[in-house]
């Protein structure tokens, strides 16, 4: 049987690892510079009104209630 602060070193080791293997070994992706642009149109010269906003499922019952209160 494994003594019980070998089972500890092991358990916090493992996170270790595993957040050191993130940031050593996978180029800073953290930092989101990698963004694809492409294909995306440009913005318009004036946004148009708000007609119409469709709640989703489950949150009809407050959305009158956050309406009443804008």
């Amino acid at each position: 049987m494994i003594a019980a602060p070998v089972v500890f070193w092991l358990l916090g080791a493992i996170p270790l690892a595993i957040w050191l293997g993130l940031l050593l070994a996978h180029g800073r992706f953290w930092t989101a510079d990698q963004r694809d642009d492409r294909g995306v149109p440009p913005e318009p010269a004036a946004w148009p009104p708000v007609v119409a906003v469709v709640p989703a499922r489950g949150h009809c019952g407050g959305f009158a209630l956050t309406v009443s209160r804008a």
